[in-house]
């Protein structure tokens, strides 16, 4: 459960994505593989265009294995040989799933070692690549920096935050303005997170929240009992979709009985910007005698967006036409037309496999950051958007730019995930008392 206090003010820790190094006065840290150098990744990439066919191939497999730490330093396929170009997509593309997936798997944690409070969040954040924010000040509370003794060792991002909370007397605000984890002041009356029913999984946090039995008056034996869940992840992941498929949900009581829900399909969960999302279980009829529920369980079906790339048209009108592809991701800059008094540029954004992802209830990607560049290199944001093409499998988009110059002197920036991965994320809640 997180609190929502309703108070403002804000006190901020910067994100920095830096592993930290253990060293004298600094608690020890989880160490990481050593990331590869520049110079092996460029070896290896003037490897994958050697004339013999098994150093193509070894080439190709050691980037792969090097991890996603690669990513960053592999060069643009546009502009080299094709067999290197096809080798390097394949390399990103591959990188770019195990990238996703190790997300979905979940940060671990290391805090160990005597430390004031902003020094903790400050280590979590770096370690997770999670942003921490204090947000006592905000509500009015008293924001001190107590010394805490800490012995959190290689715990899940969730599992440390609920550990470094229940120690520090504090709890998390479920709705900050911004992707991140804020913490306020845990009223005296809210449970500390040892003493609440919760299931850490991967990147996820599973918390049952209330249990409430329903009888209806008006028809016998018309009664049923609900289980109310939060659903948490680590914020730097961008689920694009929550579905609980009816069938996976199965629940049984202290004295035996099984419950299930004989429900086709799945129940689609609401997805609210920056906060976790919440879901009710309706169990049926529960025995009187039953006094709680030995385990309630089900499983998650998770669309994640993985990495995002930019796309850049350059210069605009001569671009019309033109594709460019990034891992599993086709972008075409379909169009530019005028349109009244605005220009329309027309987009045209195709997937290999989107799992789902671009059905029309589904407005993700319309959110995804465009602009053209002027020539005083000033970002114009889009006046309006429409699309006009919405299939399976890709989405033709209308941006609608009011322009000072002719378009011939601009160009476009795009930026999307080329990566969407379907996960499944199991949990299980246990002895959960019944009303």
């Amino acid at each position: 459960m997180s609190f929502r206090p309703s108070f403002p003010s804000v006190l901020v820790l910067g994100a920095v994505l830096v592993l930290v190094v253990a060293g004298p006065g600094w608690p020890s840290v989880l160490a990481e593989q050593e990331p590869p150098s520049a110079q092996q990744v460029r070896r290896l990439v003037r490897q994958l265009g050697s004339p013999r066919l098994e150093q193509r191939q070894q080439a190709e497999q050691e980037l792969i294995r090097l991890g996603p730490t690669v990513l960053p330093l592999l060069p643009r396929a546009e502009s080299l040989p094709a067999e290197v170009a096809n080798r390097l997509r394949r390399i990103r593309h591959q990188l770019q799933l195990r990238q996703a997936e190790q997300m979905v798997s979940g940060s671990r944690v290391t805090l160990q070692g005597e430390m004031t409070l902003a020094h903790a969040l400050q280590v979590l954040q770096k370690q997770s690549g999670n942003r921490m924010l204090d947000y006592r000040e905000r509500f009015g509370q008293q924001a001190d920096n107590p010394r805490l003794k800490l012995d959190i060792g290689r715990r899940l991002f969730w599992q440390a935050v609920d550990q470094l909370c229940d120690q520090a007397g504090l709890t998390v605000y479920g709705y900050p303005e911004q992707p991140a984890v804020a913490l306020v002041v845990r009223p005296p009356d809210v449970l500390p997170m040892k003493e609440r029913i919760v299931h850490y999984h991967g990147a996820f946090r599973f918390e049952a929240l209330s249990c409430f039995a329903v009888r209806q008056l008006q028809q016998r034996g018309a009664s049923h009992t609900s289980v109310k869940l939060q659903v948490a992840w680590e914020p730097k992941l961008q689920p694009v979709a929550l579905e609980l498929p009816w069938e996976s949900v199965e629940a049984r009581t202290d004295g035996g009985q099984a419950l299930r829900l004989d429900r086709p399909g799945s129940l689609v969960v609401e997805l609210v910007p920056g906060a976790p999302s919440e879901i009710t279980l309706p169990l049926g009829e529960v025995p009187r005698a039953a006094r709680r529920l030995e385990h309630l369980r089900g499983r998650l079906q998770v669309l994640l967006a993985g990495t995002r790339e930019k796309f850049v048209f350059d210069p605009l009108m001569k671009s019309v036409g033109k594709s460019q592809r990034r891992a599993s991701v086709v972008v075409t800059l379909h169009g530019v037309v005028p349109n009244n008094q605005t220009w329309q540029v027309m987009l045209l954004v195709q997937f290999e496999k989107t799992e789902g992802a671009l059905e029309s209830h589904r407005t993700w990607i319309l959110d995804n950051p465009v602009h053209l560049i002027d020539p005083q290199n000033r970002k114009i944001p889009p006046d309006g958007m429409e699309t006009f093409l919405h299939e399976e499998d890709k989405i033709g988009i209308s941006y609608f730019f009011g322009l000072d110059h002719k378009p011939e002197k601009y160009k476009l920036e795009y930026e999307t995930p080329v990566v969407i991965l379907k996960q499944n994320v199991p949990w299980e809640l246990k002895n959960i008392p019944l009303p």
